[in-house]
Order: C-alpha cells, then structure tokens, then sequence
C-alpha cells in the first residue's frame, strides 16, 4: 500500500488547519489593535472637549501653600488648562490639608513612619476625595474612560504581560502631567479602588511629574508601595514637609 498519498493528505490538512488557526489569531490582534489605538486616540479629544469650573481656595499669605476653603469657582477653563488649573487647585487642598492635620495635633515629630503615612492617607483621602465631588461632572468620566482602556489591555489573554506592559506605556504617553497628578489621588480616593491595582500592576504612574504634585511625591510615593517612580526625592523628604506644614501653621 503506498502511504505517501496519505502522509502529503494529513500534511496538507495540517497546513490548512495553522493556516486558518495563525489568520484567526491574526485577525483577533488587528481588532485588538483597532480598537486599542482608536481609543487611544480619543483621550486627547476627550481632554480637549473637557470644559468646566474649578474651586478655588482663598490665599491667605504669600505662601503659596496657606489657603482656607471658599465657594468661589474660576474659569471656565477648556482642555488641558482644565486639567492644569484643577490639579493645582488639588494640590492646594491637599497642602491645606496636611496643615489641619498639625494644627489637629495628629501630626508631629514624635508620631513613628507608619503613623505619620497613615494620618497622610486620611486628610489627603478627604481632601481629594471633596476635590472630587466638586469636580464630578468634569472628571468622573474621564477616569472611567483611562480605566476602561487599561481594563481592555488587561483582560486581553492573548497578549504577554510584557507587550501588556508596552500598550499601557503608550497610554502612559499620551497623558499629560496634571492628568498622571490626579490620577495619583484618584487611585487612592473612594472611587479609584478598582483602578489602583491596576495602575501598581504596569507602573502607570512611574513618570509622575515632581513638580505637579508641588513635591509632595517626594512623600506620597509610598502609597503605591509597587511603583517605581523615576523622579521622586526621599532623603529628608518627609522633614522637608512636615517643616513646610509648621511654617504654614505658624502664619495662621
């Protein structure tokens, strides 16, 4: 019986099943990728279509970083000076925050790392999380949004978490620094549990702008114990602060 028919017949049927099995796979990476950069796409015109108002602090000194709360609203501001502008009134709250903490007596020298970090966590939780309330109509969806493409990359079985990783990073890309700012304190917030095992898990934020954050990276970086951020300051940061929260207090 000659069996060479039959060897080229199951060769042939094994060509024809990878075929189709490698254009399948093909096919599900070009949707994958599609829709990924279509979505990519638009979080620049979502930022640019962002419009609103922001709440503003009433300065007391001329430090910049003694404010009390007010009802005054600026703008309204478009685009990314939206962001810029909400940002800075974030980090203001969260600079006000930390003072009460002091003037509370909950924060001091004597207090040990862990208790300090924590009593960090509680005001400026509160106090991002108000900042959120009032800033809800503007913001919540463009969290949703950045959430949603992250969650897409994630749930993509497919994909090796190192190319995982690269399509987060051009997500990363395409955010500005008062955007990585305020995702920073909306992964800690009361809306943002969901996301910030997310963001620890591909380092989203570890190119966080110092200066956005009006230093306080240098401090706060321990809220995300898993990313390796790349411009933080940690000797002597925590002294640095809790000086600046004394200074701040002795102008009350």
């Amino acid at each position: 019986m000659d069996i060479l028919p039959i060897i080229i017949s199951i060769v042939a049927v094994a060509i024809s099943l990878y075929t189709v099995f490698y254009q399948a796979k093909i096919s599900k990476q070009q949707q994958f990728e599609s829709t990924f950069f279509n979505l990519l796409a638009s979080i620049r015109e979502l930022v640019n279509n962002t419009q609103g108002e922001v709440c503003k602090f009433t300065k007391l000194e001329s430090d910049y970083n003694t404010y009390t709360s007010g009802t005054k609203r600026d703008g309204p501001y478009k685009g990314l000076e939206y962001y810029t502008k909400a940002n800075l009134a974030l980090q203001r709250r969260i600079w006000k925050a930390l003072a009460e903490a002091q003037l509370s007596g909950e924060l001091g020298r004597n207090a040990s790392e862990k208790e300090r970090l924590n009593i960090y966590r509680k005001y400026s939780f509160q106090a991002y999380n108000d900042f959120f309330d009032d800033h809800v109509s503007e913001l919540a969806h463009y969290f949703r949004f950045i959430y949603n493409i992250v969650s897409l990359v994630n749930d993509t079985n497919d994909l090796s978490i190192e190319v995982k990783k690269k399509y987060i990073n051009f997500i990363q890309a395409q955010m500005s620094a008062d955007e990585l700012s305020l995702l920073f304190y909306n992964g800690i917030g009361k809306y943002g549990s969901k996301f910030y095992d997310l963001m620890e898990m591909y380092n989203l934020l570890e190119n966080i702008d110092r200066e956005r954050t009006q230093n306080l990276i240098d401090v706060f970086y321990q809220f995300y114990p898993k990313t390796d951020f790349r411009f933080i300051r940690i000797e002597k940061a925590e002294e640095l602060l809790l000086t600046q929260i004394e200074i701040n207090k002795s102008k009350k």
